[in-house]
């Protein structure tokens, strides 16, 4: 029997071969996933070395592969309407250079389907269909107002009105055509400053083409933003969707409350929510309840003192000592231990040092506790009274401790019997 030879060519042949199936798969699968990971510097080096054998062609055509199959997963796994639409139009976007008729056709989706175009994100795509020339959807100007109007959030109106002006731009529009799109703003004024821009741009436009009334009144808009000195806070901007339908739920509380206990806690849980993202109008909405003598007698004001415990974020912060009035204020013991319980959480959210939280719990030393709950107070206070090296206070909290844990008779607050831990 005739033994087979394999031939120099067919070697040659089988290795391309087998070298170009391995580039696929590894092209679909792994790469996909390295490639990523590099991008996001989660891959070390040596893949990076691994990777620069091939060819600058082949290794741009796999990058581009794997970003694209990542974003199309995005678009498919996209659990609700607001993240679907966002996902849509990173793909569109990222695809427009290599497959423009097939990014055209993911913006159009966004512009004919009611449900994506209720979006507050939507505007993203429908700035990009803003007088294009997509064969399957274009809007008019007055389209994309309307699509502005709809918006709830300023925030979300800054973000529209700016991705429809670059719109224009890149398509280098005449001066009229740009006084048409910005005309509403001098109607619906938007004294932020970070609307100045656009009556700037109102201001440029209009001069160009003599309008001296529409500069006047850009003019005049754009003193009224100088002098308010109001801007929307960047957090605010960069918050996620979930912030703002908590901000909503909060404004309705507010708005059905029926008492002042109710409104002064709903109130107090939206400024809570505001901090670090607009703290002038959380400290606005705290100082206002406090300057109000009709929510002086709730009987949750100690959420709102407590809030406003030390914290330099907020105008008319409460001192340790005005909070240690109000305590001495109050006559029902539940109350009282409450208000201890909750500044002390207050100090534990701004960080306060050991020297702080000795000086806010010291009054405490002074008398026996009501409740063996008192006991993790002075635990809290021993442990701050060493880091602060005060050796008195230290051993006065040692001996609440101990009269604590030996008086068996003294009850928790809610009466009932409790094994201590």
């Amino acid at each position: 029997m005739k033994k087979f030879r394999w031939s120099r060519n067919a070697i040659i042949f089988s290795a391309v071969f087998f070298l170009a199936f391995v580039a696929y798969l590894i092209s679909e699968g792994i790469l996909q996933a390295n490639m990523l990971a590099a991008a996001e510097g989660n891959q070390p080096p040596e893949y990076g070395r691994l990777v620069d054998w091939l060819p600058k062609e082949a290794k741009t055509a796999i990058e581009y592969r794997a970003r694209y199959l990542d974003l199309k997963e995005k678009v498919e796994k996209a659990r609700d309407v607001d993240s679907h639409v966002d996902a849509m139009f990173n793909f569109a976007d990222y695809i427009k250079q290599k497959d423009k008729k097939g990014s055209d056709k993911v913006f159009a989706e966004v512009g004919t389907n009611p449900e994506y175009r209720k979006s507050r994100l939507a505007y993203k795509s429908l700035a990009k269909l803003l007088l294009s020339d997509n064969p399957h959807c274009t809007l008019t100007i007055k389209d994309y107002h309307d699509h502005i109007n709809s918006l709830t959030w300023v925030e979300d109106k800054l973000a529209a009105w700016n991705a429809g002006r670059s719109q224009l731009n890149s398509k280098r529009v005449s001066p009229q055509v740009h006084l048409q799109y910005l005309a509403p703003l001098l109607e619906d004024k938007m004294i932020y400053a970070n609307f100045d821009n656009f009556y700037g741009n109102i201001q440029t436009h209009a001069n160009k083409l003599k309008d001296d009334k529409t500069v006047q009144q850009a003019t005049a808009i754009r003193a009224e933003i100088k002098k308010s000195r109001r801007s929307i806070p960047n957090a605010i901007i960069q918050a996620p969707l979930d912030f703002r339908i908590k901000y909503a739920e909060y404004k309705k509380e507010i708005a059905d409350a029926d008492t002042p206990d109710n409104r002064l806690l709903a109130t107090v849980g939206l400024a809570s929510l505001l901090l670090n993202r607009d703290n002038a109008e959380a400290s606005q909405l705290l100082v206002a309840l406090r300057d109000n003598p009709e929510y002086v007698n709730c009987k949750n004001y100690y959420v709102l003192m407590s809030r406003m415990l030390l914290d330099r974020r907020i105008s008319k912060q409460v001192s340790i000592e005005e909070y240690h009035n109000f305590i001495k204020s109050l006559k029902d013991n539940d109350e009282i231990f409450t208000a201890w319980e909750a500044g002390l959480g207050q100090l534990a959210s701004i960080k306060a040092s050991p020297a702080v939280y000795v000086a806010y719990m010291k009054p405490l030393l002074d008398k026996k506790p009501a409740y063996r709950d008192y006991l993790y107070l002075f635990e809290q206070l021993k442990e701050k009274a060493e880091a602060a090296k005060d050796a008195e206070s230290v051993k006065k909290a040692d001996e609440m401790i101990e009269l604590i844990r030996n008086d068996r008779d003294m009850p928790f607050r809610n009466k009932m019997e409790r094994t201590e831990g």
